[in-house]
């Protein structure tokens, strides 16, 4: 039986939205999404939208494996550079399948930037209807079956490089959902590698996660913006994902690395850590997860967090922003000097 319909932020224009769902079945969908913003709904991917061009490629995360069909050449040959390890011309077998098709509209969500005069946090709206989960944004709306494993991203033209977001950002929600499901969680983390085993810092923007990367010189960095972390034989483990924030070096592994600690971090003006309990380290880890939280999904990711919380604590670094702070993790058995 499916679930009902979940959307979690209110389209805008609720009339005007009803009248160009209407007209839309007419054939009308490119001249109405000029006049407001356009919300994809099952009938707008079942339509037979051209791909975008004749090529394809493969993409893998730890368990995740995704063939992309319909790519123009330049399309291909920019995931190629930009994914690097996490990519190959000939999709894993079994692959999971997302056609890339023109979208067809001039574009979906709006920014409001114009409007109101002030900067906008990227907006992305997702809807879940049973087990197909629908995202979409300024110039893309996707669609994946977590039960087919078969999906279709539509991307819009748009100024600047519209593939190069449109695929990071689907791949994104569909990556962290998956991952739920699996038990695992991609974090909104730094993660440093030393001796083997890795460190996750996590909190919101600004707080130092880039920072901490920057004062690793000569660990192995698995990225500064999204860290993958799933159950292994022996425990959690982290890992890289091609989804990089300011640290703009590609990732240099795809390997998983026990997890040594979990730091939600801190500024201040000394370096001190501070045990948190259970219940307080779920939350503050709840705190960084991006989409899964968004979607109505918080029950499944609660349960998560506080299984890696049991298994590995979180405490809270207080960070002057020197590396000095791997001197206290030395101390306290967690880093090496």
């Amino acid at each position: 039986m499916h679930s009902p319909v979940r959307i979690y932020r209110q389209p805008i224009l609720r009339a005007a939205g009803f009248r160009r769902r209407a007209r839309a079945r007419r054939g009308f969908i490119p001249v109405l999404a000029q006049e407001s913003e356009f919300h994809p709904g099952p009938d707008y991917f079942s339509r037979a939208i051209h791909p975008r061009g004749e090529h394809s490629l493969g993409f893998s995360l730890s368990d995740l494996h995704l063939a992309f069909e319909g790519l123009a050449e330049g399309d291909r040959n920019l995931l190629q550079a930009r994914y690097g390890i996490f990519v190959a011309d000939r999709p894993t077998e079994g692959a999971g399948r997302i056609r890339v098709v023109q979208a067809g509209v001039p574009g979906f969500l709006q920014s409001r930037h114009q409007e109101r005069g002030v900067p906008e946090i990227y907006r992305l709206e997702q809807v879940w209807r049973g087990e197909l989960l629908t995202a979409y944004a300024y110039e893309f709306a996707g669609c994946f079956d977590f039960v087919s494993h078969r999906g279709q991203l539509a991307i819009a033209p748009s100024q600047g490089d519209p593939v190069h977001r449109a695929v990071e950002n689907f791949l994104r929600v569909v990556s962290a959902h998956w991952f739920l499901r699996r038990g695992g969680l991609l974090i909104h983390a730094s993660g440093v590698v030393r001796e083997g085993r890795a460190h996750l810092f996590f909190g919101p923007s600004s707080s130092g996660k880039t920072t901490v990367t920057l004062l690793s010189d000569g660990d192995l960095i698995l990225g500064d913006d999204l860290i993958l972390l799933r159950e292994s034989d022996s425990g959690f483990a982290a890992c890289a994902v091609p989804f990089r924030g300011l640290y703009r070096e590609p990732p240099q592994t795809d390997q998983a690395f026990p997890l040594a600690g979990l730091y939600r971090l801190v500024k201040d003006r000394d370096d001190f850590l501070v045990d948190l309990s259970p219940s307080l380290g779920a939350a503050e880890l709840m705190g960084s997860l991006p989409f899964v939280m968004e979607a109505g999904r918080g029950g499944e990711a609660l349960e998560t967090a506080s299984r890696i919380v049991r298994e590995m604590p979180v405490r809270r670094l207080h960070f002057r922003k020197s590396a000095d702070f791997w001197r206290l993790l030395q101390s306290q058995g967690e880093g090496k000097g």
